[in-house]
């Protein structure tokens, strides 16, 4: 899946990439800073512990989850610590708040009966899934089947909300493998076995993309 939409600033980049660079008149930050500038935010930004237990308790679902095949490892829920208190920093704070936790992208596991976030904005995202079945336009699909996508989330729309996905690919090697093997969408039939896709383990019924306004542009089969 695509985390970024092409975009200027993507652009700029093909257009200037490999041109003399102009140093910009910027102070210099040495290693010896940024690590002394992170004991700092460690000693003197507060988490409380409902902040760890909110953590704890989104690792725990996770891992519950019967369709999660690796659920998030506590050396992920450490590395979110500083993360926030950065978040916090940034906002003139010396503590983390539900703003900052908030501040992430949504990955959702479930359906809207069975997430009550998802359920939430249901009715604002542009697939819809209900107990008969998953809808992407024009398309219908039985109740077999699951939809897998991104799309800027309704409640906070500079951010991403992921539906039933973490990476998207399988095999971990070698970087080579380690690139997105779906596009924006995709809709899998959970009743079957990988189709196609010797580093996916997914039977893949259906997947497009997104245009740049975020609209259907239709399955890319």
């Amino acid at each position: 899946m695509r985390y970024r939409k092409l975009g200027d600033s993507e652009l700029e980049v093909l257009r200037t990439w490999g041109l003399p660079h102009v140093e910009k008149d910027l102070p210099r930050v040495t290693r010896s800073d940024v690590v002394a500038a992170r004991r700092v935010v460690r000693a003197e930004v507060t988490v409380a512990t409902a902040v760890h237990e909110c953590l704890v308790d989104v690792a725990q679902r996770l891992r519950d989850d019967r369709r999660t095949r690796q659920g998030v490892s506590t050396r992920c829920l450490v590395q979110a610590i500083p993360a926030l208190q950065t978040m916090a920093v940034l906002r003139g704070r010396d503590y983390v708040s539900s703003e900052d936790v908030g501040m992430g992208n949504l990955v959702l596991f479930g359906d809207p009966s069975s997430n009550a976030i998802y359920k939430r904005i249901a009715d604002r995202l542009p697939i819809r899934w209900r107990a008969d079945g998953v809808t992407v336009g024009n398309e219908k699909f039985d109740a077999n089947h699951a939809p897998v996508f991104i799309f800027p989330n309704p409640l906070n729309p500079k951010r991403y909300v992921v539906i039933n996905s973490g990476f998207t690919f399988h095999d971990q090697s070698n970087n080579d493998m380690q690139s997105p093997k779906l596009p924006d969408w995709a809709i899998v039939d959970m009743t079957k076995p990988g189709n196609n896709y010797t580093y996916l383990p997914l039977f893949v019924e259906s997947q497009g993309f997104f245009d740049e306004s975020w609209k259907l542009k239709g399955p890319a089969k």
